[in-house]
């Protein structure tokens, strides 16, 4: 508790602070041909809430196995009564779709999520296929419910 307040309901109960290390992932598996340049993270964790920051580069994609890409490797699983959420929007270079937007989708129960793009305006968002990577480099911040 902090400034002499005792009450038990505003008790900071839990409270951690780490590295975690951001990966790609193929919705159907790992990819254990790809290579990386760079891949950092921290999160910080308060209650049931984590946030995180993030940067990971590939520097040879390889084949991934499944339709989608997932950034896996997320410090703690993702709640799974949260239902399906944008976690945020990143920052992003060198991939080989013509991209506008790229967000991150909650994957319920996991400790990944889901990719989605943009692009164009005028076409609703998409998961980004396994072959839309090529060797960009991604970074961002987002907070999930654990």
């Amino acid at each position: 508790t902090f400034n002499g307040d005792t009450a038990a309901a505003n008790a900071l109960d839990d409270y951690e602070e780490g590295d975690w290390t951001p990966r790609m992932k193929g919705s159907g598996g790992e990819n254990g041909s790809i290579a990386y340049s760079d891949q950092e993270g921290t999160y910080t964790k308060i209650g049931n809430r984590v946030h995180c920051a993030f940067k990971v580069k590939v520097s040879t994609e390889g084949s991934f196995s499944g339709s989608y890409l997932q950034l896996a490797g997320l410090p703690f699983s993702i709640s799974s009564v949260v239902g399906t959420v944008n976690l945020g929007m990143l920052y992003f270079v060198g991939l080989d779709d013509a991209i506008i937007t790229l967000g991150l989708q909650a994957h319920e129960g996991q400790a990944q999520a889901y990719l989605w793009t943009k692009t164009s305006s005028s076409v609703s968002r998409q998961y980004l296929a396994t072959t839309g990577f090529g060797t960009g480099e991604i970074t961002g911040q987002f907070t999930y419910q654990v």
